[in-house]
């Protein structure tokens, strides 16, 4: 008798708590969305964490047939992206100084060809021999199919990804997926009508703005 008691008073007590637990955390939860309730509260409390907002950007127009009472009926669509600028990016990512410590800012002296940074060219860069911080980027692209997980077979829901990643980091930073960072996202059915050209101009003309020079406090990036 005295045993079932016990366990009588243990779940008990085990459901007190679970009630007790579940009102606090509703009354957490009620709490977290008043501060979030507006659509500025939610980007300035995004931006804190890093969350860079991407832009809209027309990028052409491409035809689209659609058949309508059994007749082919064809019409111009714009054709948009989402862009995330390089530069926020890195401004965002270069604000933290152990990560900061890390960017390779002069060529190496090591005589064993371990990296692309040992070759001749690398070592004789004209970045290295400028004040600052250098930051050289590499983009590359991939296709995402958003249905399907497994691949990136034709489908309506195609999408196409560019991504950047800098390239004077260590090598271990270059296996983690923190470290690849996205810069546009298009419809693949756009790309394939207009090809990757008026991304690219988008691209490039951030990098010409990087190459300009931005200051991150007392440090000038380029």
């Amino acid at each position: 008798m005295t045993v079932a008691q016990d366990v009588v008073d243990g779940v008990t007590n085990l459901l007190s708590q679970l009630r007790t637990f579940d009102h606090d955390m509703v009354n957490r939860t009620a709490e977290a969305a008043k501060r979030l309730d507006t659509e500025h509260k939610r980007l300035s409390k995004f931006r804190e964490d890093g969350y860079i907002c991407s832009k809209t950007k027309k990028i052409g127009q491409r035809e689209e047939s659609t058949v309508v009472d059994n007749s082919v009926q064809v019409q111009m669509m714009d054709c948009e992206v989402q862009f995330v600028s390089i530069i926020e990016t890195l401004k965002f990512i270069l604000s933290k100084s152990d990560f900061r410590r890390d960017v390779r800012t002069r060529g190496t002296c090591s005589q064993m060809l371990e990296s692309v940074w040992d070759g001749s060219r690398s070592k004789n860069m004209p970045l290295w021999s400028t004040e600052g911080l250098p930051i050289l980027l590499r983009l590359y692209q991939d296709d995402i199919e958003v249905a399907n997980p497994l691949g990136a077979n034709s489908g309506v829901y195609k999408l196409t990804m560019y991504y950047f990643s800098i390239l004077n980091l260590p090598p271990a930073y270059h296996a983690l997926l923190c470290h690849q960072h996205l810069v546009c996202v298009a419809m693949a059915t756009d790309i394939k009508a207009l090809s990757h050209n008026p991304v690219c101009e988008l691209v490039t003309k951030d990098v010409r703005e990087l190459e300009a020079g931005f200051n991150l406090g007392t440090i000038r990036v380029y």
